[in-house]
Order: C-alpha cells, then sequence, then structure tokens
C-alpha cells in the first residue's frame, strides 16, 4: 500500500490583492449595504440594486468593481462588470452566471466595496522578526534572543494597466500626495486555496518602470499594521496535541 501523503499543491492562479480607503484614525474599513429592488428569478444574470450605509453622503455613490463576490441571503453572485451604484435610483449589476436560486426584492448584502489591484504579477508576504540579544553568563557558547517585534511585509509588483481605479485613486496617492502621505490604506491578499491575509498597510516605495520598448510596470511594498493585521489559514485543522 502507497504511503498517503498530503500532495495538493497551492497555485497562485487567481491571487487577489484588493484594497480600500480608510478614514482618518480608524483601521475599520466601511461597510455598505447593496438592497434589491426588484424580484430576481432564479437564472437571472443581472441585479437591481441601491447603495446605503459606510461613510456615503448624500449624493455619493459607490463603486462596486468587477469580480466583487456579494451573497444575499443563501445566494452567492460575483459581478461581471465594474459599475456605479446610486443611493436612489436603482443601478443594474451584471452577473458573471446565473442566479442559483430566487432573490427577493429587499434582499441585502454588506460589502467593503474594495478594489482589485489590475496587473499584480507578484504579492509576496514576508514576516521579519526584530530581536534583542539577551546572551547572559550563563548561556555557555549558545546565543540567546528575544522577539520584540515581526515587521509584516509585502512585496508587490506587476503591469501598468490604464484605468486601474485601485492604483490611480488608492495606492499612488499614498505616495505622490503629499496630503495623503501618512494616510492609510485597508488590504486583503486572497489565495486561492482561501488563505489570506489582511489589515491596515502602509504603502512604501512605489516605483514605476518605463523602459524603452517595454511596457510600464511596478513595485511597492505594503506593511501590515500592527493588531490590525489578520491572518486566516486555508484549512481548519481538527484539533491534536502534537500538531
Amino acid at each position: 500500500m502507497p504511503i498517503n501523503y498530503a500532495s495538493a499543491v497551492v497555485i497562485t492562479e487567481g491571487t487577489k490583492l484588493l484594497v480600500g480607503k480608510l478614514a482618518t484614525n480608524s483601521r475599520v474599513p466601511a461597510q455598505y449595504t447593496l438592497t434589491t429592488t426588484t424580484l430576481a428569478n432564479s437564472g437571472a444574470v443581472a441585479l437591481s440594486v441601491t447603495a446605503s450605509g459606510g461613510n456615503l453622503q448624500a449624493n455619493d455613490d459607490l463603486y462596486i468593481a468587477a469580480g466583487s463576490s456579494l451573497t444575499f441571503g443563501a445566494v452567492s453572485v460575483i459581478v461581471r462588470d465594474d459599475a456605479i451604484v446610486d443611493q436612489t435610483t436603482p443601478t443594474t449589476l451584471n452577473l458573471l452566471a446565473p442566479t442559483s436560486a430566487n432573490i427577493a426584492s429587499g434582499a441585502t448584502t454588506s460589502t467593503r466595496a474594495l478594489l482589485p489591484l489590475l496587473g499584480l504579477t507578484e504579492a509576496s508576504p514576508s514576516a521579519e522578526t526584530t530581536t534583542v540579544d539577551v546572551t547572559n553568563f550563563l548561556s555557555g557558547f549558545g546565543q540567546e534572543s528575544v522577539v520584540t517585534g515581526i515587521n509584516r511585509n509585502f512585496q508587490c509588483s506587476g503591469n501598468r494597466i490604464q484605468g486601474d481605479r485601485a492604483m490611480d485613486k488608492i495606492v499612488a496617492p499614498l505616495i505622490l500626495d503629499d496630503s495623503q502621505a501618512r494616510n492609510e490604506i485597508y488590504f486583503e491578499l486572497l489565495l486561492p486555496s482561501g488563505e489570506k491575509f489582511e489589515g491596515a498597510g502602509k504603502v512604501m516605495n512605489l516605483n514605476f518602470s518605463a523602459a524603452l520598448r517595454d511596457i510600464v510596470k511596478y513595485t511597492f511594498q505594503l506593511q501590515g499594521q500592527g493588531l490590525s493585521y489578520v491572518y486566516t489559514p486555508a484549512v481548519s485543522y481538527l484539533s491534536a496535541k502534537n500538531a
């Protein structure tokens, strides 16, 4: 009999980095509500919705990016096209696939309305420990240290995409606009396996390359901030003493 070791590798295809603005002195992203305005029968390929909540003021609209996942009751849908949702006038959301069941008029869903960073080719997490040497006379020849902090960083790079709202409106202004240089953003790094890294982040060292006969590319570092940082593993394991 063969030994049954787990062997499914984690692939990077489908990885997403979602970002959103944060209010001053807040590390909690705004939550918005989408409400359906008409009945959507099973098999519908579009929903009619209005927006409310969060930090929306009078006459503000809510941007919902293509690829956003929304759940109305027990029915989950994925938005096919970008849409700007009005607070009073119903807006149509085109769906990637037909609905699996009816969605009633007045059904609601909560969303952070985060935007995907387009053209992304790398989003590599790293965790660098800060240590202090506590070696003493009783340590012998061995070094001893204590961990006093962890720098949780993400090395991001990609190809510049014209019309990338996440880069133009959220990431780049934190470096290019002096009035926003101290601001933070909220981020979610989602792997296809279900692994997730999220929290408030600082954008650092944004660079664009524009070489002759090449495409424009970008690189930057995203640093997770303090206790706002949350890591969610892809698998929930049964409890066992040794692991």
